[in-house]
Protein backbone atom coordinates (compact mmCIF):
# COMPACT_ATOMS: atom_id res chain seq x y z
CA UNK A 1 0.00 0.00 0.00
CA UNK A 2 1.35 3.26 -0.98
CA UNK A 3 1.12 5.77 1.75
CA UNK A 4 -1.11 9.02 1.66
CA UNK A 5 0.60 12.08 1.11
CA UNK A 6 -0.98 14.42 3.42
CA UNK A 7 -1.96 18.13 1.90
CA UNK A 8 0.59 20.90 2.60
CA UNK A 9 -1.45 23.63 4.62
CA UNK A 10 -2.83 26.36 3.03
CA UNK A 11 -0.73 29.65 3.96
CA UNK A 12 -4.04 32.14 5.07
CA UNK A 13 -3.47 36.12 4.89
CA UNK A 14 -3.59 38.21 8.07
CA UNK A 15 -5.62 41.02 7.33
CA UNK A 16 -3.24 44.24 7.95
CA UNK A 17 -3.48 45.63 11.56
CA UNK A 18 -5.56 48.98 11.67
CA UNK A 19 -3.74 51.74 12.28
CA UNK A 20 -5.26 53.37 15.86
CA UNK A 21 -5.78 57.02 15.97
CA UNK A 22 -3.44 58.40 19.10
CA UNK A 23 -5.85 61.12 20.89
CA UNK A 24 -4.37 64.09 20.58
CA UNK A 25 -3.26 65.42 24.49
CA UNK A 26 -5.54 68.28 25.37
CA UNK A 27 -3.96 71.37 26.04
CA UNK A 28 -3.38 72.57 29.88
CA UNK A 29 -4.43 75.60 30.53
CA UNK A 30 -1.26 77.95 31.80
CA UNK A 31 -0.56 77.95 35.24
CA UNK A 32 -0.38 81.36 37.13
CA UNK A 33 3.36 82.49 37.92
CA UNK A 34 2.29 82.41 41.73
CA UNK A 35 0.82 79.56 43.66
CA UNK A 36 -1.29 81.50 45.53
CA UNK A 37 -2.73 84.32 43.00
CA UNK A 38 -5.84 85.03 44.87
CA UNK A 39 -4.10 85.93 48.38
CA UNK A 40 -1.90 88.26 45.78
CA UNK A 41 -4.80 89.81 44.58
CA UNK A 42 -6.53 89.98 47.62
CA UNK A 43 -3.40 91.70 49.01
CA UNK A 44 -2.62 94.34 45.94
CA UNK A 45 -6.43 95.25 45.52
CA UNK A 46 -4.97 98.63 47.51
CA UNK A 47 -2.15 99.02 45.54
CA UNK A 48 -3.17 99.46 41.87
CA UNK A 49 1.27 98.80 40.81
CA UNK A 50 1.43 98.01 37.38
CA UNK A 51 2.27 93.68 37.67
CA UNK A 52 -0.95 93.66 39.42
CA UNK A 53 -3.23 95.68 36.78
CA UNK A 54 -2.17 93.05 34.51
CA UNK A 55 -2.62 89.55 36.73
CA UNK A 56 -6.35 91.64 37.59
CA UNK A 57 -7.07 91.88 34.12
CA UNK A 58 -6.14 88.84 33.23
CA UNK A 59 -7.89 86.78 35.90
CA UNK A 60 -10.69 88.50 35.01
CA UNK A 61 -10.81 87.83 31.43
CA UNK A 62 -10.31 84.20 32.07
CA UNK A 63 -12.82 83.61 34.13
CA UNK A 64 -15.34 85.85 31.69
CA UNK A 65 -14.62 83.49 28.94
CA UNK A 66 -14.79 80.06 30.67
CA UNK A 67 -18.34 78.47 30.51
CA UNK A 68 -19.09 75.43 32.56
CA UNK A 69 -19.68 72.30 30.67
CA UNK A 70 -23.36 71.01 30.82
CA UNK A 71 -23.99 67.39 31.63
CA UNK A 72 -25.30 64.88 30.11
CA UNK A 73 -27.07 61.47 30.76
CA UNK A 74 -26.30 59.53 33.45
CA UNK A 75 -22.50 58.84 33.64
CA UNK A 76 -21.61 62.76 33.46
CA UNK A 77 -19.62 63.93 36.36
CA UNK A 78 -20.90 65.47 38.99
CA UNK A 79 -20.23 69.10 39.48
CA UNK A 80 -18.25 69.66 42.94
CA UNK A 81 -18.73 72.91 44.49
CA UNK A 82 -15.47 75.55 45.19
CA UNK A 83 -13.58 75.32 47.41
CA UNK A 84 -13.78 78.16 50.55
CA UNK A 85 -10.82 79.27 51.77
CA UNK A 86 -11.27 79.81 55.75
CA UNK A 87 -9.50 82.46 57.19
CA UNK A 88 -8.17 83.00 60.23
CA UNK A 89 -9.60 84.76 62.62
CA UNK A 90 -7.66 88.66 63.22
CA UNK A 91 -5.16 88.79 65.40
CA UNK A 92 -6.12 90.95 69.03
CA UNK A 93 -4.99 94.27 68.52
CA UNK A 94 -2.59 94.67 71.61
CA UNK A 95 -3.22 97.61 74.10
CA UNK A 96 -1.88 100.23 76.58
CA UNK A 97 -4.11 101.76 79.22
CA UNK A 98 -6.59 101.08 77.39
CA UNK A 99 -5.52 102.79 74.46
CA UNK A 100 -4.23 101.54 70.77
CA UNK A 101 -0.39 101.20 70.34
CA UNK A 102 0.87 102.85 67.73
CA UNK A 103 3.71 100.41 67.33
CA UNK A 104 4.43 96.60 69.13
CA UNK A 105 7.59 95.58 68.60
CA UNK A 106 6.48 92.32 69.20
CA UNK A 107 4.12 92.15 66.31
CA UNK A 108 6.02 94.07 63.63
CA UNK A 109 2.73 93.80 61.69
CA UNK A 110 0.96 96.32 63.08
CA UNK A 111 1.30 100.07 61.90
CA UNK A 112 -1.17 102.27 63.50
CA UNK A 113 -3.37 98.88 63.90
CA UNK A 114 -4.34 99.26 60.52
CA UNK A 115 -6.99 102.09 61.13
CA UNK A 116 -5.48 104.81 58.86
CA UNK A 117 -3.93 104.15 55.23
CA UNK A 118 -0.62 104.47 54.89
CA UNK A 119 0.65 105.11 51.18
CA UNK A 120 4.60 105.29 49.88
CA UNK A 121 5.92 104.58 47.09
CA UNK A 122 7.81 100.90 46.07
CA UNK A 123 11.47 100.51 45.74
CA UNK A 124 11.24 98.72 43.05
CA UNK A 125 8.14 99.53 40.41
CA UNK A 126 8.01 103.03 42.16
CA UNK A 127 4.68 102.87 41.92
CA UNK A 128 2.00 103.45 44.96
CA UNK A 129 1.89 100.93 47.05
CA UNK A 130 -0.24 100.64 50.73
CA UNK A 131 1.77 100.07 53.77
CA UNK A 132 0.22 97.25 55.68
CA UNK A 133 3.41 96.54 57.46
CA UNK A 134 6.46 98.87 59.29
CA UNK A 135 8.71 97.11 57.22
CA UNK A 136 6.99 97.12 53.75
CA UNK A 137 9.23 99.03 50.94
CA UNK A 138 7.95 96.98 48.23
CA UNK A 139 5.02 95.35 46.35
CA UNK A 140 4.79 92.21 47.46
CA UNK A 141 4.88 90.62 43.91
CA UNK A 142 8.42 93.27 43.36
CA UNK A 143 11.82 92.22 44.41
CA UNK A 144 13.25 93.31 47.83
CA UNK A 145 15.66 96.45 47.26
CA UNK A 146 16.82 96.87 51.28
CA UNK A 147 19.68 99.55 51.47
CA UNK A 148 23.07 99.22 52.91
CA UNK A 149 22.43 99.93 55.81
CA UNK A 150 19.38 97.96 56.26
CA UNK A 151 21.68 95.16 54.90
CA UNK A 152 24.30 95.60 57.56
CA UNK A 153 21.60 95.68 60.44
CA UNK A 154 19.85 92.30 58.83
CA UNK A 155 23.74 91.02 59.13
CA UNK A 156 24.51 92.05 62.40
CA UNK A 157 21.24 90.62 63.92
CA UNK A 158 22.11 87.12 62.39
CA UNK A 159 25.37 87.55 63.73
CA UNK A 160 24.27 87.70 67.42
CA UNK A 161 22.08 85.20 67.09
CA UNK A 162 24.44 82.60 66.12
CA UNK A 163 26.50 84.08 68.69
CA UNK A 164 29.57 85.29 66.20
CA UNK A 165 30.73 88.07 68.34
CA UNK A 166 33.55 89.06 66.10
CA UNK A 167 31.19 89.62 62.89
CA UNK A 168 28.90 91.04 65.41
CA UNK A 169 31.15 93.67 66.64
CA UNK A 170 32.46 94.30 63.15
CA UNK A 171 29.29 94.86 61.66
CA UNK A 172 28.25 97.03 64.23
CA UNK A 173 31.62 99.30 63.93
CA UNK A 174 30.61 99.77 60.34
CA UNK A 175 26.99 100.81 61.12
CA UNK A 176 28.09 103.63 64.00
CA UNK A 177 31.03 104.62 61.07
CA UNK A 178 28.19 105.66 58.47
CA UNK A 179 25.58 106.73 61.41
CA UNK A 180 28.66 109.50 62.20
CA UNK A 181 28.94 110.69 58.86
CA UNK A 182 26.93 113.94 58.36
CA UNK A 183 24.12 114.48 56.36
CA UNK A 184 23.92 115.30 52.80
CA UNK A 185 21.39 118.24 52.87
CA UNK A 186 21.94 119.58 49.27
CA UNK A 187 20.95 116.04 48.04
CA UNK A 188 18.12 115.84 50.02
CA UNK A 189 17.15 119.28 49.15
CA UNK A 190 17.69 119.07 45.33
CA UNK A 191 15.61 115.44 45.58
CA UNK A 192 12.81 117.58 47.26
CA UNK A 193 12.12 120.34 44.61
CA UNK A 194 12.38 117.62 41.95
CA UNK A 195 8.80 116.59 43.67
CA UNK A 196 7.91 120.39 43.07
CA UNK A 197 8.27 120.64 46.72
CA UNK A 198 9.30 124.62 48.05
CA UNK A 199 12.53 124.21 49.96
CA UNK A 200 14.47 127.03 52.14
CA UNK A 201 17.32 126.35 54.44
CA UNK A 202 17.09 126.00 58.31
CA UNK A 203 19.94 127.17 60.62
CA UNK A 204 22.05 124.54 61.47
CA UNK A 205 20.72 122.50 64.32
CA UNK A 206 17.91 124.21 64.74
CA UNK A 207 14.45 124.84 63.26
CA UNK A 208 14.77 128.13 62.99
CA UNK A 209 14.77 129.88 59.13
CA UNK A 210 17.99 130.76 58.06
CA UNK A 211 16.18 133.70 55.53
CA UNK A 212 14.73 136.77 56.33
CA UNK A 213 11.45 136.07 55.22
CA UNK A 214 11.78 132.39 56.35
CA UNK A 215 9.34 130.15 54.41
CA UNK A 216 8.04 132.62 52.10
CA UNK A 217 11.39 132.84 50.84
CA UNK A 218 10.96 128.84 49.74
CA UNK A 219 11.58 127.94 45.61
CA UNK A 220 12.04 124.92 43.88
CA UNK A 221 14.71 126.60 41.79
CA UNK A 222 18.08 124.78 41.53
CA UNK A 223 20.62 128.15 41.51
CA UNK A 224 19.10 129.22 45.07
CA UNK A 225 19.08 125.84 46.38
CA UNK A 226 22.26 125.32 45.00
CA UNK A 227 23.32 128.68 46.53
CA UNK A 228 22.00 128.57 50.09
CA UNK A 229 23.91 125.35 50.85
CA UNK A 230 27.07 126.36 49.37
CA UNK A 231 26.70 128.97 51.88
CA UNK A 232 26.50 126.59 54.62
CA UNK A 233 26.71 122.87 53.87
CA UNK A 234 24.83 122.21 57.36
CA UNK A 235 21.53 124.15 56.85
CA UNK A 236 18.62 122.22 57.90
CA UNK A 237 15.62 121.57 55.53
CA UNK A 238 12.50 123.16 55.54
CA UNK A 239 9.43 122.63 53.36
CA UNK A 240 6.18 124.97 53.81
CA UNK A 241 3.06 122.89 54.07
CA UNK A 242 -0.29 123.98 52.01
CA UNK A 243 1.53 123.79 48.72
CA UNK A 244 2.08 119.75 48.06
CA UNK A 245 0.90 118.56 51.24
CA UNK A 246 -0.53 119.59 55.02
CA UNK A 247 0.77 118.11 57.91
CA UNK A 248 -0.41 116.56 61.24
CA UNK A 249 2.34 117.20 64.01
CA UNK A 250 2.08 115.10 67.10
CA UNK A 251 4.12 116.05 69.96
CA UNK A 252 4.91 113.47 72.17
CA UNK A 253 6.52 116.20 75.09
CA UNK A 254 2.45 117.72 75.20
CA UNK A 255 0.30 114.42 75.17
CA UNK A 256 0.37 113.84 71.44
CA UNK A 257 0.22 110.38 71.98
CA UNK A 258 -2.82 110.01 73.80
CA UNK A 259 -4.77 112.80 71.49
CA UNK A 260 -2.92 110.53 68.11
CA UNK A 261 -4.62 106.92 69.26
CA UNK A 262 -8.46 108.68 70.44
CA UNK A 263 -8.28 109.80 66.16
CA UNK A 264 -7.21 106.37 65.35
CA UNK A 265 -10.23 105.39 67.01
CA UNK A 266 -12.50 107.26 65.76
CA UNK A 267 -10.53 106.70 62.20
CA UNK A 268 -10.99 110.70 61.79
CA UNK A 269 -6.88 110.76 60.36
CA UNK A 270 -7.33 110.84 56.35
CA UNK A 271 -5.03 108.76 54.06
CA UNK A 272 -1.57 109.45 55.29
CA UNK A 273 1.00 109.62 52.47
CA UNK A 274 3.90 109.60 53.93
CA UNK A 275 5.47 109.93 57.90
CA UNK A 276 8.32 111.30 59.35
CA UNK A 277 9.74 110.50 62.74
CA UNK A 278 10.99 113.74 64.48
CA UNK A 279 13.73 115.08 66.55
CA UNK A 280 12.07 114.39 69.68
CA UNK A 281 10.19 110.59 68.39
CA UNK A 282 7.13 112.50 67.45
CA UNK A 283 5.46 112.23 64.07
CA UNK A 284 4.74 114.31 61.09
CA UNK A 285 1.62 112.06 58.86
CA UNK A 286 2.03 114.00 55.51
CA UNK A 287 -1.60 114.52 54.04
CA UNK A 288 -3.46 115.64 50.90
CA UNK A 289 -3.00 119.38 50.94
CA UNK A 290 -7.03 120.50 52.24
CA UNK A 291 -6.71 124.64 51.29
CA UNK A 292 -7.08 125.30 54.68
CA UNK A 293 -4.80 127.25 57.46
CA UNK A 294 -3.06 126.31 60.65
CA UNK A 295 -5.05 124.73 63.63
CA UNK A 296 -2.30 125.15 66.52
CA UNK A 297 -3.08 122.44 69.43
CA UNK A 298 -6.88 121.42 68.37
CA UNK A 299 -6.07 118.81 70.75
CA UNK A 300 -3.21 118.70 73.39
CA UNK A 301 -0.04 118.10 71.57
CA UNK A 302 -1.46 117.88 67.92
CA UNK A 303 -1.32 120.84 65.59
CA UNK A 304 -2.45 120.52 62.09
CA UNK A 305 -0.28 122.64 59.47
CA UNK A 306 -1.20 123.96 56.15
CA UNK A 307 -1.17 127.17 54.31
CA UNK A 308 0.90 129.55 56.28
CA UNK A 309 3.34 126.79 58.06
CA UNK A 310 6.18 124.88 57.41
CA UNK A 311 8.12 121.49 58.70
CA UNK A 312 11.28 120.00 58.99
CA UNK A 313 12.09 117.83 56.72
CA UNK A 314 14.43 114.63 57.11
CA UNK A 315 18.02 114.43 57.28
CA UNK A 316 17.60 117.61 59.38
CA UNK A 317 19.47 117.35 63.43
CA UNK A 318 19.35 118.76 65.88
CA UNK A 319 22.91 117.78 66.75
CA UNK A 320 23.31 114.86 68.60
CA UNK A 321 23.12 111.14 67.95
CA UNK A 322 19.26 110.15 67.82
CA UNK A 323 18.05 113.48 67.32
CA UNK A 324 17.12 114.45 63.84
CA UNK A 325 14.37 113.69 61.22
CA UNK A 326 13.78 110.44 59.52
CA UNK A 327 11.28 109.11 57.02
CA UNK A 328 8.86 105.88 58.57
CA UNK A 329 7.50 105.46 55.23
CA UNK A 330 8.82 107.35 52.00
CA UNK A 331 6.16 109.81 50.17
CA UNK A 332 3.54 108.23 47.73
CA UNK A 333 3.39 109.56 44.49
CA UNK A 334 0.12 110.92 45.22
CA UNK A 335 2.11 114.06 46.89
CA UNK A 336 5.09 113.98 44.73
CA UNK A 337 3.96 114.73 41.22
CA UNK A 338 4.92 111.01 40.49
CA UNK A 339 8.68 111.68 40.96
CA UNK A 340 9.04 108.73 43.22
CA UNK A 341 11.79 108.19 45.75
Amino acid sequence: MSARKTPAPRATKRPAPRAVKKAAPKAQAPQPVSSKPVERLEHHSGCNCQRCRAENSTSTSTNSTSTPKKSKGVGAQKKTPPKTSVKAPPPQRPKVAEGIVIYDPKHPNVLFDNLVRVYSTCRDCGEKMQVIRADLYVHPCCTPKPTYVETLVTGWLSAVEAGDDESAALTEAEIDKLDAEPPDFLSAALQYISWGWPVFPLTPKTKEPATRNGFLDASTKENWIRKWWKRNPHFNIGLPTGHAFDALDVDVDKGGVKSFMELLEAKRIPETHAVVVTSSGGMHLYLKPTGKGNRQAFMPGLDYRGKGGYVVAPPSTLGPRGRAWSWMTVPSPDITEGGGF
